[in-house]
């Protein structure tokens, strides 16, 4: 009787994956990182039917255009890469509330503390936040413009007044109540009294 065994000898597989990268992907920020959704790749092998897929795309993305690079690797040990770029942009201008707005008394140009405002963006932790405001403010209003200004050159403003008025000098002018006479009603008196007359330029 007879039996009969296949042998099949093949050579090595030293042939690498094929990979082809999911789309480039381009985004609107959404905060100083933005999450994406990258995609699947195309993965084909001529001997493993599953080959190993990674890549080295971070958690969220930053501001700007990051490459991803994607890894194909057989049971063999041979791999393949492809790259895809991610873009995210940023187009939202920063928020900027100016510092109140001030009076102070002075008969000469003077310096005046303006405070600070406040300032938030979308994406940028820091915008670069300018005003101009002279040094020395003159009689009358001058109006401050505030300026905030993201790292992918979104900006916003924002006003305050700065009144300078000369020193006031003149007293305010005081009419008191009429002079008022009453009964005792014991040892001490309540007493209405009425409420003064005042003016102040």
């Amino acid at each position: 009787a007879t039996a009969t065994q296949n042998v099949t000898v093949t050579a090595p597989d030293t042939q690498a994956p094929s990979i082809t990268a999911p789309a480039n992907v381009t985004v609107e920020a959404t905060g100083v990182t933005t999450p994406v959704s990258l995609g699947s790749p195309v993965v084909t092998d001529n001997v493993d039917p599953n080959p190993a897929v990674s890549n080295d795309a971070p958690a969220a993305f930053p501001v700007g255009t990051t490459t991803v690079t994607w890894t194909a690797t057989d049971a063999s040990g041979n791999s393949a890469t492809a790259t895809q770029t991610v873009t995210v942009t940023d187009t939202t201008a920063p928020s900027i509330t100016a510092p109140g707005d001030i009076g102070v008394e002075s008969s000469n140009p003077v310096a005046v503390n303006l405070g600070t405002p406040t300032v938030s963006d979308l994406a940028d932790p820091n915008p670069a936040v300018s005003n101009d405001a002279p040094a020395l403010f003159p009689l009358g209003t001058t109006t401050v413009t505030w300026t905030a200004l993201d790292a992918s050159g979104n900006s916003a403003t924002a006003t305050q007044n700065v009144t300078v008025t000369a020193p006031d000098t003149q007293a305010p002018s005081i009419t008191a109540p009429a002079n008022v006479t009453v009964e005792a009603t014991g040892v001490t008196t309540p007493v209405s009294l009425g409420s003064p007359v005042v003016t102040d330029n």
